[in-house]
């Protein structure tokens, strides 16, 4: 419950929208700005040589691993 209130309210600050839009369109131009080969890298970040998203498994091994180091420090 208290997930979908912290996203709704994060999706009500509507003075983000034209910086995330702004950060949307440079991103793109700066994939096509990289022809082929921006073509390459964005495919990687999205993960199609892997079937599946690769946002998730580079931001779990961090996330994960400070949780461990701080568990550890706690023991």
């Amino acid at each position: 419950m208290a997930e979908n209130q912290l996203l709704s309210s994060i999706d009500q600050q509507d003075w983000l929208q034209p910086g995330v839009d702004r950060a949307s369109e440079l991103i793109k131009e700066a994939f096509q700005a990289g022809g082929e080969q921006g073509q390459q890298i964005k495919n990687a970040l999205h993960g199609l040589w892997l079937g599946h998203p690769l946002h998730p498994a580079i931001t779990d091994v961090p996330v994960g691993s400070w949780t461990v180091a701080a568990a550890m420090d706690l023991l």
